[in-house]
């Protein structure tokens, strides 16, 4: 037996009507088989949706958590291709900057030790300090590619740490000392920032001689105010940097009852702030006699 379809067999009992009728029951068929269309389209993205948001927390116990053993929270969520997505990257915890507050040294930003990113936490720690926005590990990364010091996400060398300063944010800062040196004070460090060596100065004229020298840059801690320096990173041995930060000077009385300024220093040691400890204050003196393998220092601020 044949079967007609259902459009014929209405307008052949229902004539005009029938046709109408028919257009209408297919319209509203199809509006039905649209409405769970869209209802299994919904489904089917909220399922999806619930997908990623259990691979992206699945990611946060797999390799991503073998980079922030590694690295550390704020370093592997930075760097890790591993950590896209991982919740734990969404989290205040992943910012290793802690904001200053108060005063005295409590009111300077400093970041709390992660991995071995204490060459990246003593640039920053001079950066937000002074206006400027943080660096990040694929920064520092790209620099050490350029410098041939290749480096990926860990410890930088003093080149690459100079050159982020001076070529990605127009700073002027130099280095003094090497990182297989031997100790020298942070005083007799800077004495040789600016200092010339003759022998460079060989076979050039008078004019240029002069021009030469004038281009030297003369820093201290505690000399004229206009070679004061306001900051430095010291490399104290082992590979572990440090930014210390010249704090506002208090008035104290000296002999013959003058008040005279003195001026301070601020640890921002990420370790200590890593292990919660409050920001050290240091004295000028011990400033200078602090002992450091190499220093970058700025020469113009």
């Amino acid at each position: 037996m044949t079967i007609l379809p259902v459009v014929l067999c209405l307008s052949v009992l229902g004539g005009a009507n029938g046709v109408r009728s028919s257009v209408a029951v297919n319209k509203e068929n199809k509006d039905q088989q649209l409405s769970g269309a869209e209802i299994d389209a919904s489904g089917q993205t909220d399922i999806a949706k619930a997908t990623q948001e259990s691979e992206a927390t699945a990611l946060c116990s797999g390799p991503c958590e073998e980079s922030i053993g590694f690295l550390g929270l704020g370093s592997a969520c930075d760097y890790s291709d591993e950590c896209i997505g991982c919740e734990k990257c969404q989290s205040d915890d992943a910012d290793a900057g802690m904001p200053g507050t108060g005063t005295g040294c409590s009111a300077f930003y400093r970041e709390r030790q992660t991995g071995t990113q204490c060459g990246m936490h003593a640039v920053n720690s001079v950066l937000v300090n002074i206006g400027k926005p943080k660096t990040t590990t694929r920064e520092l990364d790209d620099v050490s590619a350029l410098s041939g010091e290749i480096s990926h996400g860990d410890d930088y060398d003093i080149g690459t740490l100079v050159s982020v300063f001076n070529f990605n944010y127009g700073m002027e800062v130099t280095q003094v000392g090497a990182l297989d040196g031997h100790e020298q004070t942070v005083h007799a460090l800077l004495k040789e920032v600016g200092k010339i060596d003759e022998s460079q100065l060989a076979g050039l004229g008078e004019s240029q001689k002069a021009a030469f020298k004038r281009q030297a840059r003369s820093v201290s801690l505690n000399g004229p105010k206009a070679t004061q320096v306001p900051w430095v990173i010291c490399n104290l041995g082992a590979m572990h940097w440090v930014t210390y930060f010249r704090k506002a000077a208090i008035m104290v009385k000296g002999k013959n009852h003058r008040r005279t300024a003195q001026w301070g220093w601020c640890d921002l040691d990420s370790i200590a702030a890593r292990d919660g400890e409050a920001a050290a204050d240091m004295s000028a003196g011990s400033m200078g006699n602090l002992k450091c393998v190499a220093i970058i220092v700025p020469t113009k601020w």
